[in-house]
């Protein structure tokens, strides 16, 4: 016949070993779960790059239209300032025709 306690302490440690065992899987799960994370953080500087990349590339164009916003209405006053004083310009110079023109109609009477 078998001892009772020598069984008890068989089982006892046989459940000491399977928890041991459970308890090393979940380490090692973890373990492999942080080599994954860190493998990530490897990538971490390139995705880093590629978004800072497509940052510029959007700054630029955007500037690049503001360029263009205010190129288009700086020439538009521009060239709308030079044929106002050109008119201004002109009007002066009919006024000045009228008023010699005046005097030869007043000549005249």
């Amino acid at each position: 016949m078998t001892d009772p306690t020598a069984k008890a302490a068989c089982e006892e440690q046989n459940a000491i070993n399977q928890n041991a065992y459970i308890d090393a899987q979940k380490f090692v799960q973890s373990l492999e779960r942080n080599i994954e994370i860190l493998e990530s953080y490897k990538d971490f500087p390139e995705q880093l790059n590629k978004l800072i990349t497509i940052k510029e590339t959007r700054l630029e164009q955007i500037l690049c239209n503001i360029e263009a916003i205010s190129n288009l209405l700086g020439g538009w006053l521009s060239k709308n300032g030079e044929r106002f004083k050109a008119w201004v310009e002109l009007f002066v110079l009919i006024k000045g025709i009228l008023k010699s023109w005046q005097l030869l109609i007043d000549v005249f009477k």
